[in-house]
C-alpha cells in the first residue's frame, strides 16, 4: 500500500509514497482486506480470509467474504 525509502531508521528523513494498490484503495475501487487478507479478532468475533470467517460492510449490507476470496487467492 505504500513505499518508503531513505532512511526507514530514521522516519523524518523517509520518504512515503502510496503504490497503485494504495492509490486504488483510497479511490474505492480496490478493499484492503481482499487484497492483504486478514486474521484478528474483533469484540469475540474472529475475522479470518483463511478461513472464510470474513465479511465485508459495502455502506447498507453486510457481504459475506467468502464471496471474495477467489479474488484472494488468485
Amino acid at each position: 500500500m505504500i513505499r518508503l525509502s531513505g532512511s526507514v531508521p530514521d522516519f523524518m528523513n523517509t520518504e512515503v509514497v502510496l503504490t497503485p494498490a494504495g492509490d486504488a484503495v483510497l479511490d474505492g475501487k480496490a478493499n484492503f482486506i481482499v487484497l492483504n487478507g486478514i486474521e484478528d479478532q474483533v469484540g469475540g468475533v474472529r475475522l479470518s480470509s483463511k478461513e472464510g470467517r470474513l465479511w465485508l460492510y459495502d455502506g447498507s449490507t453486510l457481504i459475506p467474504g467468502d464471496d471474495l476470496l477467489p479474488r484472494m487467492n488468485a
